[in-house]
């Protein structure tokens, strides 16, 4: 269950733990926090939304397209990795995202190869 002061701290509306937001209005919580360039705060909101039992397939893909890009603005490639390794089928931006990921981590040749993908 979502917590309802844990969500109204991170600016989500005690409605997402009711699943009576759009996929798009979860999300923008997250990505206002990506453009402020907060992307721990930005992590922990898309943690909530990809946690919630509400939250559709596809939105839990774009939940976690946008945790990787939080986690490598954060400094954390492992953690952006492990996040895009649950994300199937695979896109362009998330092979996108793993190249980043894998140069980060000093792994030219994997990061060549995922962005060549």
């Amino acid at each position: 269950m979502c917590s309802k002061a844990l969500a109204s701290l991170l600016g989500l509306s005690a409605l997402l733990c009711m699943g009576s937001l759009s996929g798009q209005d979860k999300l923008a919580p997250a990505r206002n926090a990506l453009a402020e360039y907060l992307p721990d705060i930005a992590a922990k909101k898309l943690e909530l939304v990809i946690a919630a039992k509400e939250t559709t397939s596809a939105e839990r893909t774009q939940a976690r397209q946008l945790l990787s890009e939080a986690y490598l603005r954060a400094g954390q490639p492992q953690e952006a990795l492990a996040t895009l390794k649950k994300i199937s089928p695979a896109s362009d931006e998330t092979y996108y995202w793993e190249g980043l990921a894998q140069s980060y981590l000093n792994k030219p040749e994997p990061a060549l190869a995922s962005l060549a993908k």
